[in-house]
């Protein structure tokens, strides 16, 4: 009787090693497979146009004329979106109530937690 407890605890420890050696196999291969499979990450805009820029081979007369350039186009557009804000926001609350008229008070809470979820994502996706 002794001898057949010793022999099922010897197939429980058995079969619980293998599962264990199964696990960490497949954590393994799946870390490992993502590592060579995954794409890259993407460059932000930015990044995209300094590296443009970098492979032009510009001197350094250009190069500075070339920053003042962008250094303008950026103050441009940022007054530009300043302009456009207050209509943007008229849009945004015209649109809003709408929503707010389908859905239920439940749905629409749900779909504004979303929301700023969405829009935190791409602000940290662009202040890169």
């Amino acid at each position: 009787m002794n001898g057949e407890k010793k022999g099922l605890w010897q197939i429980r420890l058995i079969a619980v090693s293998i599962f264990v050696f199964g696990v960490i196999t497949g954590v393994g291969g799946l870390y490992s497979y993502q590592s060579v499979f995954s794409p890259a990450k993407t460059p932000t805009i930015r990044e995209r146009y300094q590296e443009a820029f970098n492979n032009l081979d510009m001197n350094s007369e250009q190069r500075e004329e070339v920053q003042k350039i962008v250094g303008e186009l950026k103050e441009k557009l940022s007054a530009l979106r300043a302009e456009a804000q207050p209509r943007v926001q008229e849009i945004r609350s015209e649109s809003d109530a709408k929503l707010r008229k389908v859905l239920t008070p439940e749905q629409w809470e749900k779909f504004r937690a979303e929301r700023e979820l969405i829009r935190q994502s791409e602000k940290n996706k662009y202040k890169k």
